[in-house]
């Protein structure tokens, strides 16, 4: 399944990476101006559901593991994934 997910995934990652690096670039500059001020209102960007995608994906894995161990194994892959 994760093969699956890195084969599909990773194609439509370069074939957009303008607009990928652009919604990088907006949620790292909202990121720093939250850090800067307390009182910043701006609209948040708001990036996809990699999160759910990653859990969907690894879930059968989930009884295998105890949740320490889990919690290690997604973020792992939500390094890897992006």
């Amino acid at each position: 399944r994760i093969t699956a997910l890195l084969n599909l995934a990773y194609p439509q990652m370069f074939k957009h990476e303008g607009a990928l690096r652009g919604a990088l670039q907006v949620s790292l500059q909202q990121w720093a101006k939250e850090r800067q001020s307390s009182e910043y209102t701006e609209k948040r960007f708001i990036r996809g559901h990699r999160k759910e995608i990653l859990l969907k994906v690894i879930e059968p894995l989930k009884a295998h593991y105890p949740q320490e161990m889990w919690d290690k194994v997604i973020k792992a892959f939500s390094l890897i994934y992006g």
